[in-house]
């Protein structure tokens, strides 16, 4: 985390402990916002604009920051995870259950592709809601500026239609190209999602990461 960008985590890992991963140490809004934005550009360094591919293998994982003059991390570190795992990273979040009218995305190709994430605080004090595409990072914050808590101040329902108002009124729709060079197809069992055995009456095929 604190590879891309987050300059808030103090204390020592024992601190955190396995909460860590689900949310338990204390971030601002422009951390987290410009870490999101710094992985966009990290899968957007892989390819040139409008598509073509501009890369090499000394550059492909070096993310650029959203303000280089904020980020506590230099552009020239390279990224701590690969294109091919933020570009499944993205395809996941660009799927999450949209909110009110924005449920119906999919069947409007006018409809913006968002990776997005939300995040409620302990005791309902703060709404998140960060998103990104090739083109925007995103970050909405909701609560009261005296930090009291409220019931159903959750980022579902309070920050994420601000986000998506916002990125209703932006000129885009790109998304990201699959990096398939760093991808592989793999069968995996229909039933169980688990790589397909003997076992298997029906299977599918995914894009994993190599290796």
């Amino acid at each position: 985390m604190k590879d891309v960008g987050i300059t808030t985590l103090d204390h020592p890992a024992d601190h955190y402990g396995l909460s860590l991963i689900l949310g338990g140490a204390e971030a601002t809004l422009w951390d987290v916002t410009g870490a999101y934005a710094s992985l966009s550009r990290t899968l957007g360094n892989y390819f040139d604009r409008p598509g073509r591919k501009r890369y090499s293998e000394s550059d492909i994982h070096k993310p650029r920051y959203i303000n280089d003059s904020t980020s506590s991390v230099s552009p020239d570190q390279h990224s701590v995870i690969d294109a091919g795992s933020l570009w499944l990273t993205f395809e996941t979040l660009k799927e999450v259950y949209r909110p009110g009218e924005e449920t119906g995305w999919r069947n409007f190709y006018s409809s913006k592709r968002i990776a997005w994430k939300t995040g409620t605080s302990f005791g309902f004090r703060d709404g998140w809601a960060v998103g990104v595409t090739p083109d925007y990072a995103i970050g909405v914050w909701v609560g009261n500026a005296d930090g009291e808590g409220r019931p159903g101040l959750t980022g579902t329902e309070t920050a994420a239609p601000i986000l998506f108002d916002i990125f209703s009124q932006l000129p885009q729709n790109r998304w990201f190209p699959k990096p398939a060079s760093e991808l592989s197809d793999v069968a995996v069992c229909s039933l169980s999602g688990a790589r397909a055995s003997e076992w298997c009456p029906t299977t599918d095929r995914k894009s994993v990461v190599q290796g």
